[in-house]
């Protein structure tokens, strides 16, 4: 299963491969919560290795859209999983995405 093919994070920590991920972690996926919680405690515990960058995905306006989105927005995942806390948590995402870089230097290229 996919779960069981996932790279732990302690596996990349010693490996000291470098990692950017090119982000739309939430576009509207059934694990979107989870994907980016994933990714944030691999970048909180690798800084110097792991790298997010921002998709469109990762704008409020996107990510909360319900009319195009339904129930796969994060928004709305939010709120199954987290129940009265999801609009704080959604907002705390949120800000997280808006401190992320659009683009990466790789060897002096864009």
């Amino acid at each position: 299963s996919f779960v069981n093919n996932i790279l732990t994070i302690d596996d990349a920590r010693y490996s000291g491969t470098t990692f950017l991920f090119l982000g739309d972690y939430v576009d509207g996926g059934p694990h979107s919560v989870e994907v980016i919680l994933y990714l944030m405690a691999f970048k909180i515990l690798m800084p110097g290795q792991v790298f997010l960058l921002r998709g469109n995905h990762e704008l409020r306006a996107t990510n909360s859209n319900v009319s195009r989105y339904g129930s796969r927005c994060l928004l709305r995942q939010c709120q199954s999983l987290f129940g009265k806390q999801a609009s704080v948590i959604h907002e705390n995402i949120n800000k997280v995405f808006d401190s992320l870089p659009l683009a990466a230097f790789i060897k002096d290229q864009i």
